[in-house]
């Protein structure tokens, strides 16, 4: 436990930022925390448990991506009667953050989350995503690259209404 506890806090910010849904997100925390104390007995060093830790999220988001597909989507105002229909700014925020970053692939979101709100290093992120360094640098680039023309073209389509 005095392990996870400080970790708890990212692992719940980097989940939430994957999932949305708090009880999604509270589920996939359980599960990562779960069997992360089952297979505990497999890390070799305890520096490594914050990789770990994130990696089994991972792929267990990935994981719940697959069985996603089977299941029909959501739209924008379902999403707003799950949050509560309040209109509070935290509320709006993330809602917006959520909408831009459906826009990017599974793995520019998972980048951009890790780097932008978890605070992760490129290291960490390649640990975590087992990936290349210069691959998670692309994926971040990309991912900005993307947001950038996302949100200007949204901008230019308002204003030219």
């Amino acid at each position: 436990m005095e392990l996870y506890t400080p970790l708890h806090p990212r692992l719940c910010r980097y989940v939430q930022t994957l999932v949305w849904d708090k009880d999604d997100a509270k589920d996939l925390i359980s599960e990562t925390t779960l069997i992360a104390f089952e297979k505990f007995d497999q890390i070799k060093s305890h520096h490594q448990f914050l990789f770990y830790l994130f990696g089994i999220a991972h792929r267990l988001f990935l994981k719940s991506l697959r069985r996603n597909k089977f299941k029909g989507t959501w739209n924008k105002e379902q999403l707003e009667n799950k949050i509560g229909g309040q209109e509070t700014d935290s509320n709006l925020l993330k809602l917006e953050l959520q909408f831009w970053l459906s826009k990017l692939s599974p793995i520019e979101q998972e980048v951009l989350t890790l780097f932008e709100i978890s605070g992760f290093s490129y290291a960490e992120i390649s640990q975590i995503l087992n990936i290349e360094e210069s691959k998670v640098k692309s994926t971040l680039y990309q991912a900005r690259q993307q947001l950038k023309l996302l949100i200007q073209a949204e901008k230019g389509a308002k204003n030219e209404s």
